[in-house]
């Protein structure tokens, strides 16, 4: 399969970040859709592979194509080192100059380490396995000439001698069989021969055959050919092929053995990608037909999505989901896509448009053809009644890299053996650290650890008193990333033996729907309500806690002191229990502001570099130096922390007594050295501070401290391994005066919070006793071997009401 790589101007980088022109502003809402696939989906559905981030080896630029021998993933791109699997930019990295192989089963670089001196934007295979095949832009490989395209012995690495023609332009496309190499580009000459943007070559000698279509108008950037070895069809930005453009704009398709007669390929009647703001990105094709995808901005395309048609060019369906796509892979029963899509909503089981916009760089899709498009309602083509697959629920989080200057994530997907692998200049996978390369695999062989996604202060139930002492606990969906059918269970007053309501319901990322419990046994007076959710696979997450007295007619709603000291959502409108699909569903309430009695509260949703900005309740961060070392990105603070020191972040503007405080706490890299120290300073006065520390040591055991500033006053151990980019939760208290009584726990931020402290001290210290700021703090040990971030997100400080 040849992904596609867009031309660096600026015209292109405008339309890649902004879309479709003519997107309407506000969000379009539509009927919610029915449970989806997963890795655990109805029966009769075809199984996504997990959204579980394997461990993968990572380049530090960007990849354009991939392609997979055995066990072995090749990747093309422009970049100059790897590195391993959750180590950090810039540590422990090898030379790999703009190509890069690593065992698809573990993740784990190989040796293959050829040096070319320009970026790679195509990789093949030959179908026996014995050769690889780039092309792009590099005029050498090492201190070999090869002009824009190259072939490689997969057994020994070796540079094949006998093969070098010499394109005078780059190539961004090349497939081939065992004996004949197609490839195309922008070039207009393959050493002294005229070739107009496609050419094919012998893979014994390089030799050019008479094989030679005349495209204009824009370059090929794909080139996929049939099984039996009869057809080649063509994808770009091309707008004449032999000088036809029905067929031969964007799409084209060729005998293998004549290239002066356009074949019929009647899909290019309908999908019209050419120009300078349009093409066919990427084709890819198996047994059963080809695959392709689209962009367009402004005139002179009409498709962004996904089609698949059959070798002779029928339309077997398309999706048209906006914005564009870049590179698909099939397996017989999905379609996996990287691109940015923002709104799906004509496809069965699509997803609306939202405002302010948001992506989804990876989706899934039925491999067939389950009903139709919708009618077009945001000003695109409209392909009503053309058929269409189903969106699986298949949503991993790729974040947006900068190499490119597109703000783009995934460039090229790919697979085999039961694995997905995305390639691009995304920097972070679900959250944590991984650049460039990524691999997904079906559930057997998955950890099948990605559980639902939103809990403690983030997912917040309602409870209502209602008359005649029953209380209403209301609460959005959870979601999970790969799976739909996710099970909730209600527990009041802390007794999780024992749910007093349990429902299985579907949800997706963008259709939460509310539900609602009736609790009609409860006694009069004060109780406390909690949610748990769990996948079908046994991963849980627990919301925060509500109280609520039954004692009159209206409810008398506080956080619970023990397990929900945080903001909470607003109630919303009390639905039925399983809630069904319905026509044009009003937008989600917005959360409601923060509730009197928190004192401070940030979820880094910004982007400061040289400090930590403003909180989002609680005021300006002080950082201290240098500022550097200071940063907000990805949605949480950074603080990098060298050998021997401290970094530390202090809301001076807070004055909190009795408080209750959490964070999240991740690291960026490995430990090495005595370990390094996470702490919350849960009161800061001129006296000194009461705080609550983790200690993660290099094999990754956690502890958990509460100190009077350098003093230990209690430790325990958390029972927790840590690993680069594991996060865990750190909650610590401080209440009362002479003595005060500080205490602490630490959990897996994506598990349950402990029913008790983990550790707890009483310390009479009067210049401790009133009120204090709040501050973030990092050290690491003075023997570690190199800097490490500390990571802190989701802070929440709430006053402790005795």
């Amino acid at each position: 399969m040849v992904s596609f790589a867009r031309n660096a101007t600026a015209r292109l980088t405008k339309a890649i970040a902004a879309g479709a022109a003519a997107v309407l502003a506000a969000a379009l809402l539509l009927p919610a859709a029915p449970a989806a696939a997963d890795t655990s989906p109805p029966t009769g559905t075809p199984r996504t592979v997990s959204t579980d981030s394997l461990p993968t080896a990572q380049i530090n630029g960007i990849v354009w194509s991939q392609a997979i021998v055995g066990d072995t993933v090749y990747a093309g791109g422009s970049f100059s080192t790897a590195q391993p699997a959750g180590a950090a930019a810039g540590v422990s990295t090898v030379r790999r100059s703009n190509l890069v192989a690593y065992s698809l089963s573990t993740g784990r670089l190989t040796s293959f380490a050829p040096q070319l001196n320009g970026q790679v934007r195509a990789v093949a295979a030959s179908p026996d396995g014995t050769r690889l095949y780039v092309g792009g832009d590099f005029t050498a490989v090492g201190s070999t000439e090869r002009r824009r395209i190259a072939a490689f012995d997969i057994a020994s690495g070796a540079l094949v001698s006998s093969f070098a023609p010499r394109a005078n332009g780059p190539v961004w496309a090349v497939a081939a069989t065992n004996n004949t190499v197609y490839f195309g580009g922008s070039f207009t000459a393959v050493g002294t021969s005229t070739r107009q943007r496609v050419a094919a070559a012998a893979a014994t000698n390089g030799a050019l055959s008479s094989w030679a279509p005349v495209g204009a108008g824009g370059r090929v950037t794909s080139i996929v050919v049939s099984p039996d070895r009869t057809r080649v069809v063509l994808g770009g930005s091309f707008t004449t092929m032999n000088g036809l453009d029905r067929p031969g704009y964007g799409l084209a398709a060729f005998a293998t053995n004549d290239g002066t007669r356009n074949l019929p390929f009647e899909v290019n009647s309908l999908i019209r990608n050419g120009g300078d703001n349009a093409a066919i990105t990427s084709l890819s094709s198996d047994a059963n037909g080809v695959y392709g995808t689209g962009y367009v901005f402004g005139a002179g395309g009409n498709f962004e999505g996904t089609f698949r048609a059959t070798w002779n060019g029928t339309l077997v369906w398309m999706e048209d989901c906006h914005g564009d796509t870049y590179s698909s892979f099939s397996t017989s029963e999905v379609t996996y896509i990287a691109g940015h899509p923002h709104f799906c909503g004509n496809v069965p089981g699509g997803f609306p448009e939202t405002s302010p916009r948001t992506h989804q760089r990876g989706l899934a899709f039925t491999n067939r053809a389950t009903g139709t498009l919708a009618r077009e309602r945001l000003g695109y083509t409209n392909y009503e009644g053309r058929p269409a697959p189903t969106l699986l629920h298949f949503y991993p989080d790729f974040n947006t890299g900068s190499f490119s200057g597109a703000n783009q994530g995934p460039w090229s997907v790919t697979g085999a053996r039961g694995y997905v692998v995305y390639a691009g200049e995304f920097t972070t996978v679900n959250g944590r650290r991984q650049q460039g390369l990524s691999r997904f695999v079906v559930r057997d062989l998955a950890p099948n650890d990605d559980g639902p996604r939103v809990s403690g202060s983030n997912w917040v139930p309602t409870a209502a008193a209602q008359t005649g002492g029953s209380v209403r606990v209301t609460w959005p969906a959870n979601f999970d990333r790969d799976n739909a059918s996710l099970t909730y269970r209600v527990i009041r007053d802390g007794n999780t033996a024992a749910p007093i309501h349990t429902v299985t319901a579907s949800s997706t990322p963008r259709n939460r729907p509310t539900m609602s419990f009736l609790d009609s046994s409860v006694s009069r007076g004060s109780h406390t309500y909690q949610v748990r959710v769990t996948d079908p696979f046994g991963n849980t997450a627990s919301s925060g806690a509500v109280t609520v007295s039954t004692s009159g007619t209206t409810a008398n709603l506080a956080p619970d002191a023990d397990t929900a000291p945080e903001a909470r959502t607003a109630p919303a409108p009390e639905p039925a229990p399983a809630p069904a699909p319905a026509p044009d569903p009003a937008p989600e309430p917005e959360p409601a502001p923060a509730p009197a009695d928190t004192v401070a509260a940030d979820a880094f949703g910004r982007t400061v570099d040289g400090g930590l900005g403003s909180a989002d309740t609680g005021g300006a961060w002080t950082a201290g130096t240098p500022s550097a070392d200071y940063r907000v990105s990805d949605g949480a603070a950074h603080l990098a922390t060298p050998p021997g020191s401290t970094r530390d972040a202090v809301l001076a503007g807070v004055s909190t007594g009795d408080s209750d405080a959490s964070v999240t706490v991740a690291l960026a890299q490995p430990v090495t050295g005595g370990g390094v120290y996470a702490s919350l300073v849960a009161r800061r006065t001129e006296a000194g501070e009461y705080l609550g520390r983790l200690k993660v040591l290099p094999d990754g055991t956690a502890r958990v401290e509460v100190m009077r500033g350098d003093t230990s006053l209690d430790t325990a151990a958390t029972g927790i391994r840590v690993a680069p980019g594991s996060a865990l939760r750190l909650r610590v208290e401080v209440v009362g005066t002479a003595p005060a009584t500080i205490r602490a726990k630490a959990w897996a931020a994506d598990g349950v919070e402990p029913a008790e402290w983990q550790v707890s001290a009483s310390d009479g210290t009067a210049g401790l006793h009133q009120p204090g700021a709040v501050a973030l703090r990092s050290y690491l040990s003075s023997t570690a071997t190199s800097a490490l971030t500390v990571v802190f997100d989701d802070l929440s400080v709430v006053s402790r009401r005795q």
